[in-house]
């Protein structure tokens, strides 16, 4: 895969798959970090690209849980960090939901994220936590809302 890349063979922006992701959503929600840090060093790649369900790369890899994925993605200069999909879920709600402690923890530390955000059902991330049991989860959101 590096040599189609490296030689400009590979359209690593290409939307394709059943939901039209690109190589970075798909790489973000499998949990393959190489392919990430090799997708973000060609620099041709946007980071918040939507696919059908108005996912960016960020949104997958906070659901999936894939903390170094999620790092990667926070240090790449313009990445929307409370960008809502089409069901109004934003990465923090995501990982709320599947008890990602470390990823809704990075999330936090940006300072980008609203805690209270509601999705088009009216609710929040720490209602997801609380209905799916994340106490670590809960708490890490209780202490952000009362900053």
């Amino acid at each position: 895969m590096k040599v189609l890349i490296d030689d400009g063979r590979a359209e690593v922006d290409a939307k394709g798959g059943e939901n039209g992701q690109t190589p970075l959503s798909r790489a973000a929600a499998t949990l393959f970090d190489a392919t990430v840090r090799l997708l973000l060093k060609t620099k041709r790649v946007d980071v918040n690209s939507r696919d059908d369900k108005g996912r960016t790369p960020l949104s997958w890899a906070a659901e999936t849980g894939a903390e170094g994925a999620v790092r990667m993605l926070l240090k790449v200069q313009g990445v929307e960090v409370d960008v809502r999909d089409n069901e109004g879920c934003t990465p923090l709600s995501l990982a709320a939901r599947k008890g990602h402690a470390a990823v809704v923890r990075l999330l936090l530390e940006t300072g980008q994220v609203n805690v209270d955000s509601l999705n088009d059902n009216g609710i929040s991330p720490l209602f997801q936590a609380v209905v799916h049991g994340h106490e670590g989860v809960m708490n890490l959101l209780l202490a952000a809302g009362q900053k």
